[in-house]
Protein backbone atom coordinates (compact mmCIF):
# COMPACT_ATOMS: atom_id res chain seq x y z
CA UNK A 1 0.00 0.00 0.00
CA UNK A 2 1.19 3.30 -0.84
CA UNK A 3 1.31 6.45 2.04
CA UNK A 4 2.27 9.66 0.49
CA UNK A 5 4.55 11.92 2.35
CA UNK A 6 2.26 14.25 4.02
CA UNK A 7 0.37 11.61 5.73
CA UNK A 8 3.54 9.32 6.35
CA UNK A 9 5.22 12.80 8.49
CA UNK A 10 1.73 13.11 9.90
CA UNK A 11 1.98 9.85 11.09
CA UNK A 12 5.01 10.53 12.47
CA UNK A 13 4.13 13.46 14.45
CA UNK A 14 1.15 11.72 16.14
CA UNK A 15 3.71 8.93 16.75
CA UNK A 16 6.12 11.57 18.99
CA UNK A 17 3.24 12.98 20.24
CA UNK A 18 1.66 9.67 21.57
CA UNK A 19 5.17 8.63 23.07
CA UNK A 20 5.72 12.01 24.71
CA UNK A 21 2.47 12.02 26.70
CA UNK A 22 3.34 8.25 27.48
CA UNK A 23 6.75 8.94 28.96
CA UNK A 24 6.75 12.52 29.01
CA UNK A 25 3.58 12.48 31.38
CA UNK A 26 5.25 9.66 33.15
CA UNK A 27 8.50 11.70 34.53
CA UNK A 28 6.24 15.34 35.26
CA UNK A 29 4.38 12.66 37.68
CA UNK A 30 7.52 11.14 38.90
CA UNK A 31 9.30 14.57 39.26
CA UNK A 32 5.98 15.69 41.17
CA UNK A 33 6.23 12.99 43.39
CA UNK A 34 10.09 13.75 43.87
CA UNK A 35 9.21 17.05 44.71
CA UNK A 36 6.56 16.58 47.32
CA UNK A 37 8.70 13.75 48.59
CA UNK A 38 11.51 16.49 48.85
CA UNK A 39 8.89 18.86 50.55
CA UNK A 40 7.99 16.04 53.02
CA UNK A 41 11.67 15.88 54.18
CA UNK A 42 12.36 19.47 54.45
CA UNK A 43 9.44 19.67 56.69
CA UNK A 44 10.09 17.16 58.77
CA UNK A 45 13.71 18.01 59.19
CA UNK A 46 12.44 21.42 60.06
CA UNK A 47 10.50 20.11 62.99
CA UNK A 48 13.45 17.80 63.93
CA UNK A 49 15.77 20.71 64.49
CA UNK A 50 13.25 22.84 65.49
CA UNK A 51 12.32 20.17 68.44
CA UNK A 52 16.29 19.26 68.89
CA UNK A 53 16.54 23.14 69.57
CA UNK A 54 13.90 23.24 72.05
CA UNK A 55 15.69 20.34 73.99
CA UNK A 56 18.24 21.89 73.73
CA UNK A 57 17.10 25.70 75.14
CA UNK A 58 15.66 23.42 78.10
CA UNK A 59 18.27 21.67 78.86
CA UNK A 60 20.64 25.15 79.21
CA UNK A 61 18.11 26.94 81.44
CA UNK A 62 18.13 23.78 83.65
CA UNK A 63 21.65 23.95 84.20
CA UNK A 64 20.90 27.27 84.98
CA UNK A 65 18.41 27.06 86.73
CA UNK A 66 20.54 25.29 89.66
CA UNK A 67 22.99 28.14 89.73
CA UNK A 68 20.15 30.47 89.94
CA UNK A 69 19.85 32.53 93.95
CA UNK A 70 16.13 31.15 94.97
CA UNK A 71 13.95 34.15 96.63
CA UNK A 72 12.27 32.91 100.01
CA UNK A 73 9.17 33.82 100.87
CA UNK A 74 9.07 32.23 104.08
CA UNK A 75 5.45 31.94 106.14
CA UNK A 76 4.33 34.36 103.30
CA UNK A 77 4.95 32.15 100.32
CA UNK A 78 1.39 30.40 100.20
CA UNK A 79 -0.59 33.29 101.85
CA UNK A 80 -3.75 33.75 99.75
CA UNK A 81 -4.56 36.96 98.24
CA UNK A 82 -7.22 38.39 99.99
CA UNK A 83 -10.69 38.55 97.44
CA UNK A 84 -13.02 40.69 98.43
CA UNK A 85 -15.87 42.95 96.96
CA UNK A 86 -17.73 45.41 98.35
CA UNK A 87 -21.78 44.62 97.69
CA UNK A 88 -23.95 47.16 95.16
CA UNK A 89 -26.05 49.41 97.45
CA UNK A 90 -28.79 47.22 96.14
CA UNK A 91 -27.38 43.74 97.35
CA UNK A 92 -26.99 45.67 100.52
CA UNK A 93 -30.93 47.18 100.76
CA UNK A 94 -31.83 43.18 99.59
CA UNK A 95 -29.88 42.23 102.53
CA UNK A 96 -31.32 44.13 104.52
CA UNK A 97 -34.95 43.45 103.45
CA UNK A 98 -34.07 39.76 103.81
CA UNK A 99 -33.14 40.44 107.71
CA UNK A 100 -36.43 42.15 108.13
CA UNK A 101 -38.48 39.70 106.36
CA UNK A 102 -39.81 38.04 109.55
CA UNK A 103 -40.79 41.33 111.70
CA UNK A 104 -41.97 42.66 108.41
CA UNK A 105 -44.75 39.64 107.83
CA UNK A 106 -45.26 39.12 111.52
CA UNK A 107 -46.10 42.66 112.26
CA UNK A 108 -48.49 42.71 108.93
CA UNK A 109 -49.94 39.22 110.30
CA UNK A 110 -50.77 41.01 113.85
CA UNK A 111 -52.53 44.04 112.00
CA UNK A 112 -54.26 41.78 109.71
CA UNK A 113 -55.43 39.29 112.19
CA UNK A 114 -56.56 42.34 114.45
CA UNK A 115 -58.81 43.38 111.39
CA UNK A 116 -59.93 40.19 111.19
CA UNK A 117 -61.42 39.32 114.02
CA UNK A 118 -63.03 43.49 114.65
CA UNK A 119 -64.77 42.48 111.01
CA UNK A 120 -65.98 38.96 112.44
CA UNK A 121 -67.34 40.80 115.67
CA UNK A 122 -69.09 43.24 113.91
CA UNK A 123 -70.70 40.90 111.29
CA UNK A 124 -71.72 38.98 114.26
CA UNK A 125 -73.35 41.41 115.75
CA UNK A 126 -75.15 42.72 112.41
CA UNK A 127 -76.64 39.39 112.13
CA UNK A 128 -77.74 39.12 115.33
CA UNK A 129 -79.27 42.87 114.96
CA UNK A 130 -80.81 41.22 111.67
CA UNK A 131 -82.28 38.11 113.55
CA UNK A 132 -83.96 40.37 116.02
CA UNK A 133 -85.26 42.82 113.84
CA UNK A 134 -87.19 39.60 111.98
CA UNK A 135 -88.44 38.12 114.71
CA UNK A 136 -89.90 40.99 116.30
CA UNK A 137 -91.19 42.12 113.01
CA UNK A 138 -93.11 39.00 112.60
CA UNK A 139 -94.08 39.17 116.63
CA UNK A 140 -95.62 42.63 115.66
CA UNK A 141 -97.26 41.13 112.28
CA UNK A 142 -98.77 38.22 114.56
CA UNK A 143 -99.77 39.87 117.02
CA UNK A 144 -102.20 42.68 115.05
CA UNK A 145 -103.09 39.18 113.55
CA UNK A 146 -104.28 37.84 117.02
CA UNK A 147 -105.66 41.23 118.21
CA UNK A 148 -108.46 42.01 114.91
CA UNK A 149 -109.40 38.29 115.36
CA UNK A 150 -110.40 38.92 119.14
CA UNK A 151 -111.94 41.87 117.84
CA UNK A 152 -114.10 40.26 115.53
CA UNK A 153 -115.19 37.47 117.37
CA UNK A 154 -115.56 40.06 120.22
CA UNK A 155 -118.03 41.77 117.56
CA UNK A 156 -119.62 38.95 116.08
CA UNK A 157 -121.31 37.95 119.50
CA UNK A 158 -122.46 41.59 119.94
CA UNK A 159 -123.77 41.72 116.54
CA UNK A 160 -121.64 44.76 115.30
CA UNK A 161 -119.13 43.07 113.02
CA UNK A 162 -120.17 45.58 110.47
CA UNK A 163 -120.63 48.45 112.34
CA UNK A 164 -118.39 52.01 112.37
CA UNK A 165 -117.27 50.73 116.13
CA UNK A 166 -115.51 47.50 114.61
CA UNK A 167 -114.27 49.73 111.69
CA UNK A 168 -113.21 52.52 114.09
CA UNK A 169 -111.30 49.53 116.22
CA UNK A 170 -109.41 48.28 113.26
CA UNK A 171 -108.37 51.69 112.42
CA UNK A 172 -107.00 52.14 115.78
CA UNK A 173 -105.39 48.17 115.91
CA UNK A 174 -103.68 48.97 112.66
CA UNK A 175 -102.33 52.55 113.65
CA UNK A 176 -100.99 50.92 116.52
CA UNK A 177 -99.11 48.63 114.25
CA UNK A 178 -97.81 50.76 111.82
CA UNK A 179 -96.43 52.93 114.33
CA UNK A 180 -94.71 49.97 116.70
CA UNK A 181 -93.16 49.09 113.31
CA UNK A 182 -91.93 52.28 112.42
CA UNK A 183 -90.21 52.65 115.45
CA UNK A 184 -89.00 48.76 115.12
CA UNK A 185 -87.61 50.23 111.70
CA UNK A 186 -85.76 53.66 112.95
CA UNK A 187 -84.35 51.22 115.85
CA UNK A 188 -82.94 48.92 113.26
CA UNK A 189 -81.74 51.53 111.02
CA UNK A 190 -79.71 53.76 113.61
CA UNK A 191 -78.43 50.74 115.45
CA UNK A 192 -77.42 49.24 111.69
CA UNK A 193 -76.21 52.54 111.06
CA UNK A 194 -73.76 52.40 114.13
CA UNK A 195 -72.14 49.14 113.40
CA UNK A 196 -71.53 50.74 110.07
CA UNK A 197 -69.75 53.36 111.77
CA UNK A 198 -68.07 51.23 113.99
CA UNK A 199 -66.77 49.00 110.46
CA UNK A 200 -65.89 52.44 109.15
CA UNK A 201 -63.81 53.01 112.49
CA UNK A 202 -61.76 49.32 112.02
CA UNK A 203 -60.97 50.16 108.22
CA UNK A 204 -59.08 53.75 109.07
CA UNK A 205 -57.84 51.77 112.15
CA UNK A 206 -56.32 49.30 110.02
CA UNK A 207 -55.02 52.08 107.48
CA UNK A 208 -53.27 53.99 110.40
CA UNK A 209 -51.77 50.93 111.58
CA UNK A 210 -50.32 49.51 107.79
CA UNK A 211 -49.29 53.43 107.44
CA UNK A 212 -47.29 53.15 110.47
CA UNK A 213 -45.78 50.34 110.15
CA UNK A 214 -44.71 51.70 106.51
CA UNK A 215 -42.83 54.45 108.35
CA UNK A 216 -41.76 52.14 111.19
CA UNK A 217 -40.38 49.62 108.64
CA UNK A 218 -38.79 52.08 106.81
CA UNK A 219 -36.82 53.33 109.56
CA UNK A 220 -36.23 49.94 110.54
CA UNK A 221 -34.82 49.22 106.84
CA UNK A 222 -32.45 52.75 106.79
CA UNK A 223 -31.21 52.10 109.87
CA UNK A 224 -30.19 48.21 108.94
CA UNK A 225 -28.81 49.77 105.82
CA UNK A 226 -26.58 52.00 107.28
CA UNK A 227 -25.20 49.22 109.61
CA UNK A 228 -24.86 46.22 106.81
CA UNK A 229 -22.74 49.14 104.56
CA UNK A 230 -20.41 50.05 107.67
CA UNK A 231 -20.09 46.48 108.49
CA UNK A 232 -18.90 46.06 104.76
CA UNK A 233 -16.63 48.93 104.36
CA UNK A 234 -15.11 47.93 107.43
CA UNK A 235 -14.91 44.48 106.13
CA UNK A 236 -13.28 45.71 103.16
CA UNK A 237 -10.97 47.86 104.99
CA UNK A 238 -9.46 45.00 107.05
CA UNK A 239 -8.60 43.09 103.78
CA UNK A 240 -7.29 45.68 102.52
CA UNK A 241 -4.91 46.64 105.51
CA UNK A 242 -4.09 42.67 106.07
CA UNK A 243 -3.12 42.01 102.11
CA UNK A 244 -1.13 45.95 102.47
CA UNK A 245 0.83 44.22 105.26
CA UNK A 246 1.62 40.93 103.31
CA UNK A 247 2.16 42.38 99.87
CA UNK A 248 4.37 45.11 102.19
CA UNK A 249 6.21 42.01 103.94
CA UNK A 250 6.59 40.55 100.18
CA UNK A 251 8.43 43.77 98.58
CA UNK A 252 10.47 43.99 101.80
CA UNK A 253 11.39 40.21 101.05
CA UNK A 254 12.05 41.09 97.08
CA UNK A 255 13.97 44.48 97.87
CA UNK A 256 16.04 42.57 100.37
CA UNK A 257 16.71 39.21 97.73
CA UNK A 258 17.23 42.45 95.36
CA UNK A 259 19.82 44.13 96.98
CA UNK A 260 21.91 40.76 98.15
CA UNK A 261 21.48 38.90 94.63
CA UNK A 262 20.29 41.42 92.25
CA UNK A 263 23.39 41.29 89.84
CA UNK A 264 24.00 37.89 90.28
CA UNK A 265 20.35 36.87 88.84
CA UNK A 266 21.06 39.52 86.20
CA UNK A 267 24.59 37.93 85.25
CA UNK A 268 23.68 34.34 84.97
CA UNK A 269 20.50 35.64 83.31
CA UNK A 270 22.46 37.23 80.80
CA UNK A 271 25.02 34.49 80.95
CA UNK A 272 22.10 31.72 79.98
CA UNK A 273 20.68 33.59 77.35
CA UNK A 274 24.17 34.15 75.46
CA UNK A 275 24.58 30.50 75.78
CA UNK A 276 21.06 29.75 74.11
CA UNK A 277 21.78 32.53 71.78
CA UNK A 278 24.91 30.77 70.67
CA UNK A 279 23.30 27.49 70.14
CA UNK A 280 20.41 28.56 68.48
CA UNK A 281 22.89 30.42 65.95
CA UNK A 282 24.70 27.30 65.53
CA UNK A 283 22.04 25.20 64.96
CA UNK A 284 20.11 27.33 62.45
CA UNK A 285 22.73 29.00 60.67
CA UNK A 286 23.21 26.77 57.91
CA UNK A 287 19.28 26.30 57.01
CA UNK A 288 17.30 27.88 54.52
CA UNK A 289 16.01 31.27 55.37
CA UNK A 290 12.52 30.30 54.78
CA UNK A 291 12.55 27.67 57.58
CA UNK A 292 15.10 30.03 59.99
CA UNK A 293 12.22 32.09 60.10
CA UNK A 294 9.46 29.47 60.27
CA UNK A 295 11.38 28.30 63.74
CA UNK A 296 11.68 31.52 65.33
CA UNK A 297 8.31 33.11 64.59
CA UNK A 298 6.12 30.41 64.67
CA UNK A 299 7.80 28.91 68.42
CA UNK A 300 7.03 31.97 70.80
CA UNK A 301 8.92 29.18 73.24
CA UNK A 302 12.15 30.45 71.47
CA UNK A 303 11.70 33.64 72.05
CA UNK A 304 11.09 33.70 75.61
CA UNK A 305 14.23 31.76 76.47
CA UNK A 306 16.59 34.14 74.49
CA UNK A 307 14.93 37.39 76.00
CA UNK A 308 16.95 40.95 74.90
CA UNK A 309 19.04 38.13 72.62
CA UNK A 310 16.32 37.33 70.59
CA UNK A 311 16.25 40.47 67.88
CA UNK A 312 19.94 39.99 67.46
CA UNK A 313 19.98 36.95 66.47
CA UNK A 314 17.09 37.54 63.81
CA UNK A 315 19.52 39.95 62.27
CA UNK A 316 22.02 37.86 62.22
CA UNK A 317 19.90 34.72 60.83
CA UNK A 318 18.40 37.13 58.29
CA UNK A 319 21.38 38.70 56.46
Amino acid sequence: MYYSVAYTKNIFKNHQYDMFIKYGGAKLAQNNIQNQKLVTKEQSTTLKVEKDLLDSLKSIKSNYDTKMPKIDYGIFKNVPAQDFELPSASQIKKEAEDGLQQYKASQLSKINENYTQNQAHLNEEKQKLNNSFDKNQLAKKVDVNNKINSLHAKNIKQGIIDSSITQNAEKQVYRQYNNDMSELQSDYITKLNAIQLKKDVVEQERANALANFDISYANKLNKQFNTLTKEYSQALKNVQEYQNVIDNKRKEIEDDFQAKYGQTVKKITQDMQREMTLDTFVKLKDLPKSEIQQILNSNPEIKDYLGDWYSALKLWLYK
